[in-house]
């Protein structure tokens, strides 16, 4: 028997991914490469500035394509057209917002 080794619960990792999908789509990234930006827009994202918004469904597409078979994009990937190919995004931030009260910390436990 092979042991089981898990860093997260599911329902934690499950909660990470729904909080950095939020703030990818709001309130977003700031890119200060203005062809990462035009790749980005083509792509699906939302520009105002240096502000790029991820849309979730851009996100889960750009994951689909990570987890697709080498030279065989996803279903997703195909049907988004974006380039994987680009600048690289050398500096992002994202700003805080403040946690609504009825939601508790990450690093509480469960």
């Amino acid at each position: 028997m092979r042991p089981i080794f898990q860093l997260l619960d599911p329902g934690l990792v499950r909660r990470i991914v729904d909080e950095a999908l939020q703030l990818l789509g709001r309130p977003g990234v700031k890119v200060e490469e203005p062809e990462a930006i035009r790749i980005l827009v083509h792509g699906g994202a939302t520009a105002d500035g240096e502000r790029v918004r991820i849309p979730e469904a851009m996100v889960q597409g750009a994951l689909d394509s990570a987890h697709a078979p080498a030279g065989r994009p996803s279903a997703t990937a195909r049907a988004s057209s974006t380039s994987t190919r680009g600048p690289r995004v050398s500096r992002c931030s994202i700003r805080r917002r403040s946690r609504p009260a009825s939601r508790r910390p990450l690093t509480s436990p469960a």
